[in-house]
């Protein structure tokens, strides 16, 4: 998931089935699936904000 920079590259959690969000240290989210946002029904944009 991570890199050795301590970087997130949350690229690949789009193809999970099951709903999957990344939060940072702080809490917030950095990174989300569509299955995330179909279950919530809170779009990648508001989440962010």
């Amino acid at each position: 998931m991570g890199s050795r920079d301590g970087t997130f590259h949350g690229e690949n959690i789009d193809v999970l089935p099951d709903a999957t969000f990344v939060i940072d240290l702080e809490g917030k989210v950095i990174a989300r699936n569509r299955a995330m946002e179909e279950l919530t029904g809170v779009s990648a944009e508001s989440m962010s904000e």
